[in-house]
């Protein structure tokens, strides 16, 4: 006795497999490297400018850094300089060296570094790089 099985049914198996040959998690997925638990609130301690013609406000404020639930290495980092924020925002951890990580907005732009006692931070006023140090 032959078996028939109708062009649609041979169709639906075959698309099904495919589908779940094709749809499987990939074995290179992207894993978030833990990072310690820098979270805080550091106070500024010393504000410089790239330009020797600005001057650099008064070193008084702070940077906020807190965690993102559910991520390992992306943080929060909210920086109060002189009462005015300046820089809100997620920024993602990468290893430097040592105890030390960089912070970078998306992938490519280094915004600073942070290493649970000190954070330092870069951000542009009116075309001008400013660098911040924070302190715990």
């Amino acid at each position: 006795m032959k078996l028939f099985i109708s062009p649609v049914v041979r169709l639906l198996i075959f698309s099904l497999l495919i589908y779940l040959t094709a749809c499987r998690p990939d074995e290179g997925t992207y894993q978030e490297e833990p990072t310690p638990d820098y979270t805080g609130t550091y106070q500024i301690v010393s504000v410089s400018a790239e330009s020797p013609a600005a001057p650099a406000p008064a070193p008084s404020g702070t940077v906020a850094v807190v965690k993102i639930w559910g991520y390992t290495s992306i943080v929060s980092v909210t920086m109060t300089l002189n009462k005015e924020e300046v820089l809100a925002g997620e920024l993602t951890l990468r290893k430097a060296d040592g105890a030390t990580y960089d912070m970078y907005i998306g992938n490519s732009i280094r915004y600073g570094s942070i290493d649970g006692k000190e954070v330092t931070l870069n951000y542009f006023k009116n075309n001008v790089k400013y660098t911040v140090v924070a302190r715990k």
